[in-house]
């Protein structure tokens, strides 16, 4: 059997570039490493309502806060929040300054005008996704020989990988980056347009 095998197969040697829609199936010809952290910067991993953890009354099975006003979060969200505030955050809309450091989910709270009261029980930093927590700039995410999968792909998507692949050939294509830069501030996902 490895006889014939060997008589009447050989190895692809040639690489080509492709288009992420294009890869399904195909193996990856050389690592692709992660150009940027993933996520790119802190956010929040749910909708919902950001406080300080040290504001949160751990004798009390509630802690009502003052919710900011949406129009001042926007423009400044890097500032300090004031302590006894929460702040109404979408994940992942927008970078997560370091204050407030927990995130309630929106289903967990209640909301009556300018209160919002949560329950006692979340961890500092629960619902926070720190920038590279999922993945680190430079980490290899696609070693050689892996054969991509929906899941690869959706990855290489979110990080933008789909500047320069290289998979093994099967056919003739060109690639179209689908994009001609990346920074964080265009927060990638795996559902953009290639």
């Amino acid at each position: 059997m490895e006889r014939l095998i060997s008589e009447r197969i050989s190895p692809v040697a040639e690489t080509e570039r492709v288009p992420l829609h294009g890869v399904r199936g195909r193996i990856v010809a050389r690592n692709v490493g992660a150009p940027v952290n993933l996520p790119p910067f802190d956010n929040s991993a749910v909708d919902g309502y950001a406080v300080r953890h040290a504001d949160l009354q751990p004798d009390s099975e509630t802690t009502t806060f003052c919710l900011w006003p949406l129009d001042r979060w926007r423009a400044s969200y890097v500032s300090l929040l004031k302590p006894g505030t929460a702040v109404r955050i979408l994940s992942p809309a927008r970078p997560c300054p370091k204050v407030p450091d927990t995130v309630f989910m929106q289903e967990d709270v209640s909301v009556k005008g300018e209160q919002v009261t949560v329950p006692k029980g979340l961890k500092l930093g629960a619902n926070r996704r720190l920038a590279g927590e999922d993945v680190d700039a430079g980490a290899v995410v696609l070693p050689s020989g892996t054969v991509l999968e929906a899941q690869h792909i959706a990855l290489a998507a979110a990080l933008r990988a789909n500047r320069d692949p290289r998979a093994a050939a099967a056919q003739s294509r060109s690639f179209r980056p689908g994009m001609k830069s990346w920074s964080p501030a265009r927060f990638a996902t795996a559902h953009c347009d290639l």
